[in-house]
């Protein structure tokens, strides 16, 4: 886990049971783009809920650049998990365009759910982007109903992407989350 703040830590461990002692557990206090950047080691799985304000990640974790460290970070089959707050399409959705763009950039595989569902595209929710580093293709079934409500969020069908994609030289994260509120 990388946490910049390491009150967060403290506080998660005092009200949300955090065993930061866990043999399995590993807390980094430092900003997440300097770990990406001097990291080395390979993961299955990187999950990001990184927020600077209700609805704007840190812009240093949002282009290109980033999400080719955690391409290069990833085992073979391994998998990016994204948290953004934004509508899927219109006027709500100019920064999740925009990642999206920069995402597809760098994964073969770029998959998204919408928490309230695919139908409501015009709504801002939490939307989870997962990249995959692998060409497996993947049933979106499951016998378990509670993984088959949530693999029945997907969005599978196409969105516009008409942003930019996002790099270290141009990313206006701020501008294009706040957008249209």
């Amino acid at each position: 886990m990388v946490e910049i703040d390491e009150k967060v830590t403290e506080i998660a461990e005092d009200y949300f049971h955090l065993n930061s002692k866990h043999p399995n557990l590993h807390i980094f206090h430092e900003d997440a783009r300097t770990f990406l950047n001097n990291c080395t080691k390979k993961y299955d799985v990187i999950y990001s809920d990184t927020f600077k304000s209700a609805i704007s990640l840190p812009y240093q974790l949002t282009t290109i650049e980033a999400i080719q460290k955690q391409y290069n970070l990833l085992n073979d089959d391994g998998v990016v998990i994204v948290n953004v707050i934004q509508a899927v399409e219109g006027k709500y959705s100019l920064f999740l365009q925009a990642e999206l763009k920069s995402f597809k950039a760098v994964f073969p595989q770029v998959l998204l759910f919408a928490d309230a569902g695919p139908d409501k595209r015009k709504q801002i929710q939490s939307i989870i982007i997962v990249a995959l580093k692998g060409s497996k293709e993947f049933d979106f079934v499951s016998n378990d109903v509670g993984l088959d409500s949530l693999l029945k969020k997907r969005v599978s069908e196409q969105i516009p992407l008409t942003q930019q994609i996002l790099s270290d030289d141009f990313a206006p994260v701020d501008y294009l989350s706040f957008q249209g509120l």
